[in-house]
C-alpha cells in the first residue's frame, strides 16, 4: 500500500485533553499509513500531549503549500462547524478544508458533529464547503440529519474518535483512603458570538446576564459538592479538561465549599489523557459538563451525569442512549443533579453493565471512521 502524504487539521494544541485524545486516537490509527502533518491550535502543546513531532501551526505560512502538496486533507475530529462561540469558527476550519478541494485533494471530514448553526450565513457556508468533501463522518445522528436538511446526504453516522482509542496501560492515579467523585466543568456564560473567543477570554468580555448565570451556575455546585461531602461521604476531583480556564471554574467553586481540605483540584502535574482515564475509572461518578468527560466515563464504565451546556452534549446523549443522565445548565438544579446521583447510586450496577454494552456499540461504530479514511487510498 502506498505510503500518503496526510494532512489532519485539528483543534489540538489548545490543552483541551479532549481534542488531545482525538489526534492521538487518528495518530494511533494511521501513524503507519503515511507520512502524517499536523496543523493545529499550538504545535509544542500538541507535540507534548501527542507524542508527534511533525506538528505545525495552523497560522504558519508554510500550511497552504503543505495542504497543495499533500495526497489526503482530513479535518477533524470534534464540534468544528458551530457558531454557538462564535461566528468565525466555521471559516477558521474551513479556509484549509476548501484549498484541499480546489487543488483536487482527497478530503475528509472526520468524526465530526455539526451545529448549532444559528445563522443562515453559517448555514450557506458549511453546505458549499461540505457538500463537495469526498467523505464525512459524523459522531451523532442529529449530526446527519442536520446536514441532510442542508442537502448533503453523503456523510455517514460513526463515533467519536475517543471510542477507537488504544488504551494505555493505566495505572491507578493515587490510593484513595475514601471513594471519589469526579466532577469536569468547563468555562461557560462567557462567549458573545460576534466577538471572537480568544478576544472574550483575553479581556474577561462577559454580558451582565451570563455574569448572572454564572454565579448561579457557582452557586449550585457548591451546594452539589457540599452534599457530596457531608451527606455521601465522596471527595470530590475536580478535573480542569482544558489548561487554567477550567481550572479557574473549580477554584471558584472551591472558594466557597465548607471543606475545602476534603476536595482537590488536579492540577498540572497530573494533566494529561492517561491521568484523566486513570483517575477515572476509580471514580464512584463523573459529573461532566466537558463533553469527553462523559466519553472517558462511557470508556472506564463508570456512572455519569452530564450538565448539557451544547447541542453536541445533548446530541451525544440521544446517541448514546442516555438522555436521561443530562440536565441543562441554563437551568441548573440543585434538587435535580442531587436525584440523579441518589438513582445512580441505587442502580450502579445496571448503569455499568448498559455503559458496557453502549462502549462495544460505539467501538464498532467507529470503525466506520477507519474504512472510509481507507478508501480514499483507492
Amino acid at each position: 500500500m502506498k505510503r500518503m502524504n496526510i494532512v489532519i487539521h485539528c483543534a489540538a494544541g489548545l490543552g483541551n485533553l479532549g481534542d488531545e485524545a482525538l489526534l492521538m486516537s487518528f495518530l494511533q490509527r494511521f501513524g503507519q499509513m503515511g507520512n502524517i502533518t499536523v496543523l493545529c491550535i499550538n504545535a509544542d502543546k500538541a507535540r507534548k500531549y501527542a507524542m508527534y513531532d511533525n506538528c505545525l501551526n495552523d497560522t504558519d505560512g508554510r500550511c497552504r503549500k503543505i495542504v497543495r502538496e499533500c495526497d489526503v486533507f482530513v479535518l477533524g475530529g470534534g464540534a468544528l462547524f458551530q457558531d454557538e462561540t462564535s461566528i468565525y469558527n466555521i471559516y477558521r476550519w474551513g479556509r484549509f478544508l476548501n484549498d484541499a478541494r480546489k487543488h483536487h485533494k482527497k478530503t475528509m471530514v472526520y468524526a465530526n458533529s455539526i451545529g448549532p448553526l444559528n445563522y443562515r450565513w453559517s448555514r450557506q457556508y458549511v453546505r458549499k464547503i461540505l457538500k463537495e468533501v469526498d467523505a464525512i463522518t459524523l459522531r451523532d445522528q442529529k449530526s446527519v440529519e442536520e446536514l441532510k436538511n442542508m442537502g448533503i446526504h453523503h456523510a455517514v453516522l460513526s463515533a467519536d474518535g475517543v471510542f477507537g482509542l488504544s488504551m494505555h496501560p493505566l495505572e491507578r492515579f493515587a490510593v484513595q483512603e475514601e471513594p471519589y467523585v469526579c466532577i469536569a466543568l468547563r468555562h461557560w456564560f462567557d462567549c458573545i458570538p460576534f466577538i471572537p473567543v480568544a478576544v472574550c477570554h483575553k479581556w474577561h468580555i462577559q454580558t451582565k446576564k451570563n455574569a448572572g448565570k454564572y454565579r448561579q451556575f457557582i452557586d449550585v455546585m457548591i451546594k452539589v459538592v457540599d452534599s457530596l461531602n457531608r451527606d455521601f461521604g465522596y471527595r470530590v476531583l475536580f478535573l480542569p479538561f482544558l489548561e487554567e480556564r477550567d481550572g479557574k471554574v473549580a477554584d471558584d467553586i472551591m472558594a466557597g465549599v465548607q471543606n475545602r481540605e476534603k476536595n482537590k483540584i488536579i492540577g498540572e502535574e497530573n494533566f494529561g489523557i492517561w491521568q484523566y482515564f486513570s483517575i477515572i475509572r476509580h471514580a464512584r461518578l463523573v459529573l461532566g459538563m466537558r463533553l469527553h468527560s462523559v466519553i472517558f466515563a462511557v470508556m472506564c464504565a463508570v456512572p455519569f451525569i452530564a450538565l448539557n451546556y451544547s447541542k453536541k452534549v445533548e446530541d451525544l446523549l440521544a446517541y448514546l442512549g442516555f438522555e436521561e443522565q443530562g440536565t441543562a445548565v441554563e437551568a441548573l438544579s440543585y434538587d435535580k443533579i442531587m436525584d440523579l446521583i441518589r438513582d445512580l447510586e441505587k442502580n450502579r450496577n445496571s448503569f455499568i453493565l448498559q455503559e458496557i454494552q453502549i462502549k462495544e456499540k460505539m467501538q464498532e461504530k467507529e470503525l466506520l471512521n477507519k474504512d472510509l479514511f481507507e478508501k480514499l487510498q483507492a
